[in-house]
């Protein structure tokens, strides 16, 4: 009878001691130390900046699709009404502008 109470109180001591560590491990293991944090707001903002250079490349695009876009209906607009002064200088404007987003772009 001595015996399997030694060896209840060896099977419980181990069981403790394991479920210390692994508690003491759930625990640490919560935290982050400083150098994961860093590494992951770089990354987070790597992605965000990714994105804003994204989105500014494509408005860029949608610009120069509707600048294109103008530069025709002025081009059509000249050849049916004819070359008023209005609508000359706007199709210059146009023209300027759509090679300022070429250039943008780097067409």
């Amino acid at each position: 009878m001595a015996l399997t109470s030694t060896l209840k109180l060896a099977a419980m001591a181990v069981v403790c001691g394991i479920g210390i560590f692994t508690s003491v491990w759930a625990i640490d293991d919560r935290y982050v130390d400083e150098q994961e944090i860093v590494a992951s707001l770089e990354r987070y903002n790597y992605e965000v900046n990714s994105r804003i250079t994204n989105l500014q490349k494509q408005n860029l695009h949608n610009e120069y699709n509707y600048q294109t876009d103008r530069y025709y209906r002025l081009k059509s607009m000249i050849e049916v009404y004819g070359a008023t002064k209005e609508l000359v200088d706007e199709l210059k404007w146009v023209e300027k502008r759509r090679e300022e987003l070429r250039k943008q772009l780097g067409f």
